[in-house]
């Protein structure tokens, strides 16, 4: 039996002095390959901003009027925005006049205002109260019933 555990004595030396050296190989690839990383970083980091690279030729009339035409679609979309924009403004506007309303009235909760649009619509319309009319919703309340 000695000389059985001579020998697995000497193959697990060899296996561990075998696993050693594959493990310095890794760590050294690992250090070139972080050092190269680093470099490529600070290289990126101090390099030249690139300017991008614009290759406009107007001797091509498809290209004149192919920009005519994009100029033209830009300025569509700019009036429809503008259009937009003032749409939404009137819209907001409105709303904050019928939110000042509703609290120079003495509705200071949300409930208490849609409680006051709901009975001016109802008035408005000229419906009765106990049409088919459905009552307005606490969202507000946290507690379930």
């Amino acid at each position: 039996m000695k000389k059985e555990d001579k020998i697995s004595k000497k193959r697990k030396e060899r296996e561990k002095s075998s696993y050693i050296k594959v493990l310095r190989r890794r760590d050294a690839i690992r250090r070139e390959r972080k050092a190269e990383e680093q470099k490529n970083l600070k290289e990126a980091q101090f390099a030249p901003k690139k300017d991008p690279i614009i290759n406009i030729k107007k001797n091509n009339p498809n290209d004149v009027k192919a920009d005519e035409n994009i100029r033209e679609q830009l300025i569509k979309n700019q009036q429809i925005l503008k259009a937009l924009e003032e749409e939404y403004d009137k819209e907001k506007k409105s709303r904050e006049d019928i939110n000042c309303s509703l609290q120079s009235d003495g509705h200071e909760s949300l409930q208490d205002k849609l409680q006051a649009i709901h009975k001016s619509v109802v008035e408005s319309q000229g419906l009765e109260k106990n049409a088919d009319i459905p009552p307005v919703v606490d969202l507000t309340s946290t507690s379930k019933k």
